[in-house]
């Protein structure tokens, strides 16, 4: 809904379909992960577009007001930002474990300050994650 009061015709609501297409609660992973995906790219293809001058360019914001481009494109990016924290964290204490994955394969205890373990191998870091 923000790219589309952003950078198209301002259209959309809370209720709208394309923002909502589901009931609360009722959201099914795999074409939720699509729906992120698609919105994401219409996104970035309007950030794409944008020239260094069109970040200072006031836009409007699905709230009424009129907003740098740069402005709302940090407030989208914080937006996600705090959502994946909640995400995480909520992950963690379902999983009862509260490290980051790296915290645990070298056996670091963040509440205590000091290693419990060394690192499998000897080494100081995890392996390389392949990148996608």
């Amino acid at each position: 809904m923000y790219a589309n009061y952003a950078f198209e015709d301002g259209r959309l609501t809370w209720e709208s379909p394309e923002v909502a297409p589901w009931s609360e609660f009722d959201a099914p992973m795999a074409e939720t992960l699509d729906w992120l995906r698609t919105s994401h790219a219409l996104l970035m293809a309007h950030v794409r577009d944008l020239t260094d001058d069109d970040l200072l360019f006031a836009r409007p914001a699905n709230w009424g007001e009129l907003r740098e481009t740069r402005w709302l494109l940090s407030v989208l990016l914080e937006h996600d930002v705090y959502h994946a924290g909640e995400i995480n964290r909520t992950r963690a204490l379902l999983a009862g474990e509260d490290r980051w994955s790296w915290q645990v394969f070298e056996g670091i205890d963040p509440l205590a300050g000091k290693e419990e373990t060394s690192a499998p191998g000897g080494t100081d870091r995890p392996p390389e994650r392949p990148r996608p």
